[in-house]
């Protein structure tokens, strides 16, 4: 709660506003995406262009260091990512050089490695969302790809959830037109039994 981050369209920059100290930091990017704050307010990670992808950077708030933590040799674009609640994995919507939508991958920021979570070249993944306790993410998906691998002209949003304990998804809503972002409602923590 100590760190605001938003995109300044005038500029072209992200900024990082610090509440207790009134400090501003800027970096400069491309993408025009604000990213996201880790759950201490730590990190900042962002996607930027490199040559004809998205790749992922990690922007320390305290240092003022960026750190590139999308892997080279991939050569996937990245282009959005979300922290778990207990800052642990960081949810990246990853689109591999051989597949025309993006799938989810997970990043472990105590390790960096990079491990396929939701990969099915048929739909294309979005607006990811943890829940409290990190075992569920809550998601769009859109189905590119019909079975016999035509495209998919009259597809539309979809609402599913994915258990990342047992591997399983959920279909919650069809044909969601105007669903763009799905989010956990988290009560806040004076009303949760410990």
């Amino acid at each position: 709660g100590e760190y605001i981050a938003f995109y300044d369209n005038s500029g072209g920059n992200i900024l990082v506003y610090k509440l207790s100290d009134s400090s501003l930091r800027i970096i400069q990017t491309q993408m025009g995406i604000t990213g996201a704050l880790s759950p201490d307010g730590l990190y900042l990670v962002y996607p930027e262009l490199s040559i004809s992808r998205g790749i992922l950077r990690l922007f320390n708030t305290d240092t003022n260091l960026i750190r590139e933590i999308s892997n080279p040799a991939d050569q996937a674009d990245e282009q959005f990512a979300t922290w778990s609640r207990d800052g642990r994995y960081i949810a990246i919507g990853r689109r591999p050089a051989d597949m025309r939508g993006t799938q989810l991958y997970l990043l472990d920021m105590e390790t960096f490695n990079h491990s396929p979570l939701l990969v099915d070249h048929k739909f294309n993944h979005s607006s990811f969302s943890w829940n409290r306790d990190g075992s569920m993410m809550v998601m769009t998906r859109f189905r590119q790809l019909l079975d016999n691998g035509q495209p998919n002209s009259e597809g539309t949003l979809e609402v599913w959830a994915y258990n990342l304990v047992t591997h399983q998804l959920y279909r919650l809503s069809e044909e969601g037109t105007f669903t763009l972002s799905p989010k956990w409602i988290t009560p806040p923590s004076r009303f949760v039994s410990q």
